[in-house]
């Protein structure tokens, strides 16, 4: 209820700041099997790929974890960047309550 009473996103995403997050809730886990999946278009304003600093932080993040998370980037776009003009999930539904590896 608190999710749906949300206002709707607008804006950019920021990736950096979204995986930064992540690797903070894991490391308050239990599990120890520890992964963060990025669902992407590839659009580059999201990652800003070029600030090297940034991601040196995140890497440092990752590596300061008691057990590190392993972080997977899926493309949504699936090679059709630039045939569209952008990409967007509404929402992620699972079959069951609980997913496992594999």
């Amino acid at each position: 209820e608190a999710l749906e009473s949300l206002p709707t996103p607008s804006g950019t995403a920021n990736l950096f700041e979204a995986i930064s997050r992540a690797v903070q809730l894991l490391a308050s886990g239990t599990n120890l099997q520890r992964e963060i999946v990025v669902i992407t278009d590839l659009q580059s304003l999201s990652w800003k790929p070029d600030d090297e600093a940034l991601w040196a932080r995140l890497d440092d993040q990752v590596e300061q974890s008691s057990v590190k998370p392993r972080v997977w980037a899926i493309d949504a776009a699936e090679g059709q960047l630039g045939k569209t003009a952008n990409f967007m999930i509404d929402r992620l539904r699972l079959s069951r309550e609980l997913a496992v590896p594999g």
